[in-house]
């Protein structure tokens, strides 16, 4: 069953990158999809690209998305004073505080952008990942973080977009494809690589397997009207077949 993991943008269309990553039992089979396809318009809006994740993973197969972007807001009742538990776990750049609150503000357009694709996925029949979900029966809609998941697998995280050099983006590709039995169709984008080395544990969520990874964060929730806090799964070098 294939995974479907996307590396979020707002402003355009070709900053997304997807990654389809399906497990064939003695390879992990890696396809990239170049963005915009016909019928997108710029900027992405929240509903309109829900809709095309939807229709993508029905033509994939896919039960599992992944989306590298908050899915709510902080809960009051945290401990913290600022973000989300799995931010703080994570040491994520962004801190999601309560409805309306980002720090850095810069980061506010985006985190709603992103919560707006959540909360329009949740509405389509794909709601976010709830505590112990591993091995899925119907859609779900899983936050990602791919400096986390580079960390968990002991690969120097890629550079920003701006600073990666072109022999950044290959040698941590082959990297990956080295160590964990994937074949790429073709050399990946930055945001690309970002969107697969993500959806690695989207291959352990759709697969049962906790040892491929782990959950960060408390479970999501409603209170007043908007989602809180949220999982960010991230995979586990564990149990990989190099």
């Amino acid at each position: 069953m294939a995974v479907l993991s996307i590396d979020l943008a707002m402003k355009r269309w070709e900053d997304m990158g997807v990654a389809v990553l399906d497990d064939r039992g003695d390879a992990v089979q890696v396809a990239f999809i170049p963005l915009p396809m016909p019928g997108l318009s710029h900027p992405p809006q929240a509903p309109v690209c829900a809709a095309f994740i939807v229709e993508l993973a029905a033509e994939l197969g896919a039960r599992v998305v992944l989306l590298d972007g908050p899915q709510g807001w902080k809960a009051a009742d945290n401990g913290l004073e600022h973000c989300r538990v799995c931010e703080r776990e994570l040491h994520t750049p962004a801190k999601t505080g309560l409805p309306g609150r980002v720090k850095p503000a810069t980061y506010r357009p985006f985190v709603e952008f992103s919560i707006g694709v959540f909360d329009a996925l949740d509405g389509m029949g794909w709601p976010r990942l709830e505590p112990l979900a591993f091995g899925v029966t119907a859609g779900v809609a899983v936050e990602s973080f791919p400096t986390a998941a580079w960390r968990a697998l002991g690969i120097e995280a890629l550079p920003a977009k701006h600073k990666a050099s072109a022999s950044d983006i290959a040698a941590r590709g082959r990297t990956l494809a080295d160590r964990f039995g994937l074949v790429l169709t073709t050399g990946p984008t930055h945001d690309q690589l970002q969107a697969l080395v993500s959806g690695l544990a989207g291959l352990a969520i759709e697969q049962e397997d906790g040892t491929r990874a782990s959950l960060a964060g408390v479970g999501p929730s409603v209170v007043d009207g908007s989602w809180r806090e949220g999982y960010i799964a991230v995979p586990r070098a564990a149990g990989w077949a190099a």
